[in-house]
């Protein structure tokens, strides 16, 4: 808008167009009017539409080529007479023409920077529709990454959750070995595996001794502690293929894994360190108890071919044991 400079803007400014419009075009008449007909020829009267340059509306440079095309006609007419006819009536047909082909161009020009203007309204609105969209994807962006985040903690704190119920499941809770519901499947796959590689699987059965008069004379606190003791001492002894068993009470169990060509003499040594590992002196106020074990072993095939004769021959070895005077392995 180069022009607003020197009319400024709104209604008070057209007004001020259009009294410079009511000027020059008596002045321009004036001119005409004070010179022989001919000479002027009405193309002054260009001057008039050019003024539609300041004006907003393109029905301003058509009224405005409107008055020239009136003047020019009145100029003819009132002028003083002079020059050739044919030379004044093209003079005044040039002026015509010069004055709608003058009008013709500044519409053209009004409509080019109309469509401009409409060009760039659109363009900040599609930049701002895009920094909208750019700003609302980046909320989503977001707001999908910390779903996804909580999604996954949350999958991590079910399959947490899956894996305690699932261990407490087969553990006993006090001293963390494996349950009775472990014993019967993992001897139970123990049994599967050896006769599928010729391998041999040896069933250790062990019964605490004196555990009652821990319980009775220092409290249950103290027996939970002794348990605790036993199932450590377990751990310790046993091999990393064995599986060390709380089935209840006072009674354990583990289930050894042997080597090809070991038997029952490499059974009953382990049992024997268990036996050791299991003499655990428990400190009274101002006595000891002296706690060890009763234990029965059986081997799979030589006692049994499945889980419920092994099961027999092992217990049935650990009572012979405590017959036997306890604190033995039989």
């Amino acid at each position: 808008m180069g022009h607003v400079w020197l009319f400024g803007r709104g209604v008070g400014a057209q007004a001020k167009v259009v009294a410079v419009a009511v000027v020059v075009a008596a002045m321009v008449l004036l001119f005409d009017l004070s010179l022989p007909l001919g000479v002027a020829g009405g193309v002054p009267y260009v001057a008039l539409v050019l003024i539609g340059i300041w004006l907003p509306k393109i029905e301003h440079i058509v009224l405005l080529a409107l008055v020239g095309t009136v003047l020019t006609i009145a100029g003819y007419l009132l002028s003083p007479e002079g020059g050739i006819p044919w030379v004044v009536m093209t003079n005044r047909g040039l002026a015509l023409f010069a004055i709608w082909i003058t009008a013709a161009l500044l519409v053209h020009i009004k409509n080019r920077q109309a469509q401009l203007c409409r060009n760039e309204e659109e363009l900040q609105r599609y930049v701002q529709d895009l920094e909208m969209a750019s700003a609302n994807f980046e909320e989503q962006a977001s707001d999908m990454a910390r779903l996804a985040e909580e999604l996954h903690a949350e999958k991590e704190r079910v399959e947490e959750s899956k894996r305690i119920i699932e261990h407490q499941a087969v553990h006993d809770p006090l001293t963390d070995l494996g349950n009775r519901a472990l014993l019967n499947k993992a001897l139970s796959d123990m049994l599967e595996y050896a006769e599928e590689n010729g391998s041999r699987v040896g069933f250790i059965y062990i019964d605490l001794d004196n555990f009652k008069p821990v319980n009775d004379r220092l409290g249950h606190d103290a027996g939970d502690k002794l348990l605790c003791d036993v199932a450590k001492a377990l751990r310790k002894t046993i091999g990393e293929k064995d599986t060390a068993i709380r089935q209840g009470g006072d009674e354990f169990a583990v289930l050894a894994c042997l080597e090809t060509g070991k038997g029952r003499a490499d059974l009953k040594a382990l049992a024997e360190r268990i036996l050791a590992a299991l003499t655990i002196p428990v400190q009274g106020p101002d006595f000891v108890i002296e706690t060890g074990a009763s234990i029965g072993i059986a081997l799979h095939p030589d006692d049994g071919a499945d889980v419920d004769a092994i099961l027999t021959a092992a217990d049935n070895a650990m009572y012979e044991a405590k017959r036997a005077g306890k604190g033995r392995v039989s």
